[in-house]
């Protein structure tokens, strides 16, 4: 048995290094090239009564406020680098925690959502509420992470997928997803494996497993945006669902067939029919947090082949299309 662990840990770390290296190659998208998908419009510094604004923060991380209420998805910041994933322990880097709660204003955030369990989503979700105060809501393995980080019962709660609930005036339904699928290079996939028991960070990449997949709908009054952190989907999940603004997760979907690409967006974009399309989980999180978010690199990810597929889609569908950059503000509706 310890022989069998060792091999497997020389594995996800060899295929680590595979990955990582490339990731560091040239970016697989200019953005200079989307300028006309970026948004101009600028945010006013007090939210006007009933508007929703949101702010990027990279990967899937997404800050939501009416003006009175804030809510927060993953809160991925610490974002390691390629060296410290492959070959040490992770965790969260809390000063830089503290500084963007200071700097983004955090201090009426009521709820954390995370996707799910890997690092890249809820390493850093259990410092945010508890800096905050705030609830850290995920599956039972997002929650072990939580305990890890002394996080009390009083501030966990576990999803209810399919219930609706209400905080502040938003009305919030977690559902049931499905993780990006694996690609080619030879990494260990934990997809469906669950953290049983609470552990304490740093530890080693292979300890944060996915532990379910999950989306957020989000209603606001009469409007209503849905995130989508995987590139993957359940049949039929949003059948009877619409939403106004859709953040769809678009990671290694060029390392998918035609046939997946254009059912999944059939099963997103088609059945939910948004107003507007903000791609998310497309920049290389080996780099810092910054407002320059960098494209994955070449031979992991083809962004710029995501972004023309969705341009050509919602062109098709008279939906509009636009890319946020890190730390970008948009006033939604």
């Amino acid at each position: 048995m310890k022989k069998h662990k060792i091999i497997s840990s020389l594995i996800v770390s060899a295929s680590l290094v595979f990955v990582t290296l490339l990731m560091l190659t040239s970016p697989s998208a200019d953005l200079d090239d989307f300028k006309d998908y970026r948004f101009r419009k600028p945010v006013p510094r007090n939210i006007p009564a009933g508007k929703i604004k949101v702010t990027y923060l990279g990967v899937a991380t997404l800050l939501i406020d009416d003006g009175e209420t804030q809510l927060l998805t993953d809160g991925f910041v610490t974002r390691p680098s390629f060296t410290e994933v492959a070959f040490s322990e992770i965790g969260c880097d809390t000063l830089l925690v503290k500084k963007m709660i200071d700097r983004l204003k955090m201090h009426r955030l009521k709820a954390v959502f995370a996707a799910h369990s890997h690092y890249d989503h809820a390493m850093d979700a259990p410092y945010f509420a508890f800096y905050t105060k705030a609830i850290l809501y995920g599956s039972s393995s997002t929650l072990n992470i939580g305990k890890g980080a002394k996080l009390t019962d009083a501030f966990l709660r576990e999803y209810k997928p399919g219930k609706a609930f209400t905080i502040g005036k938003f009305t919030i339904t977690v559902l049931h997803s499905k993780h990006t699928r694996p690609v080619g290079w030879p990494a260990k996939d934990n997809t469906g494996e669950e953290i049983s028991k609470p552990f304490s960070q740093p530890a080693k990449l292979e300890k944060y497993t996915e532990g379910g997949a999950y989306d957020f709908l989000i209603r606001h009054g009469e409007h209503s945006l849905l995130i989508k952190a995987s590139t993957n989907f359940l049949p039929q999940a949003f059948d009877s669902i619409k939403a106004d603004v859709l953040f769809l997760g678009v990671a290694l979907l060029s390392k998918q067939d035609r046939i997946f690409q254009n059912e999944f967006y059939q099963q997103t974009a088609g059945k939910l029919k948004p107003k507007l399309i903000i791609p998310i989980h497309w920049d290389n999180f080996f780099k810092p947090l910054n407002s320059q978010l960098v494209p994955y690199g070449n031979f992991v990810d083809d962004v710029r082949s995501n972004f023309d597929f969705l341009i050509r889609k919602t062109t098709s569908d008279s939906i509009q299309f636009g890319i946020m950059q890190g730390f970008e503000s948009l006033i939604l509706f």
